[in-house]
């Protein structure tokens, strides 16, 4: 129910955020698109998905012995999220 819920908001996020890239590319004379396209997609989507309500956590729906385990893998996405996002926001700064 949590994975299908998730993936959910993550493909509706980014087909959102495509459909808003593909606008803005195509309304603004960009030297560079693609990398745009796929930079403002990327963000939107990430966006999305944060602000996005879930109904319930990952987190209540495990052990005691696995929430440790759940916490590092959770940090650890935190941290690549958080680092693509940059890159993101860097190509577009640069491209732009």
């Amino acid at each position: 129910m949590v994975k299908e819920e998730r993936l959910f908001i993550f493909s509706v996020g980014t087909l959102l955020g495509a459909i808003v890239s593909f606008l803005v590319v195509t309304w603004t004379k960009l030297q560079y698109p693609k990398c745009a396209f796929f930079s403002l997609t990327y963000l939107f989507s990430v966006l999305f998905y944060t602000v996005a309500p879930k109904s319930t956590y990952m987190y209540d729906h495990l052990q005691d012995s696995q929430k440790k385990d759940w916490i590092q893998v959770y940090n650890k996405m935190k941290i690549t999220n958080a680092m693509f996002s940059t890159l993101a926001v860097a190509a577009l700064i640069i491209r732009i």
